[in-house]
């Protein structure tokens, strides 16, 4: 949870504010469900849907433009701060950094 908390702090823009704690949750939750429910790399399909499946995670009303910017600063963030060997191998890695970007895409053009 601590993490949590340091990702979405780290993660924050001047325009689109700090994230709270639940859309950095529900962003790694996310992204690990999207990963473990496809064929390895291939999370796309399951990421397309971000902005629907976080809506769900959060609530509808909790998901507007701005809470969508703010999840894909994390999203960002993320992808940006992920180190290879220290957190993970270098083909897992990989994988959650592109699984990231395509979140932060996709959640940016919502």
């Amino acid at each position: 949870a601590d993490a949590i908390k340091g990702i979405a702090a780290d993660s924050a823009e001047e325009d689109a504010g700090a994230p709270s704690t639940a859309e950095a949750e529900a962003l790694v939750r996310l992204i690990a469900t999207a990963l473990l429910s496809s064929a390895p790399g291939t999370p796309t399909a399951t990421l397309e849907q971000s902005e629907s499946l976080l809506a769900s995670d959060l609530g509808a009303d909790a998901l507007d433009a701005a809470a969508c910017k703010r999840i894909a600063a994390v999203a960002d963030h993320i992808a940006s701060r992920l180190c290879c060997p220290r957190d993970m191998g270098a083909p897992a890695g990989a994988h959650v950094r592109a699984a990231c970007v395509v979140a932060a895409a996709v959640l940016t053009a919502a």
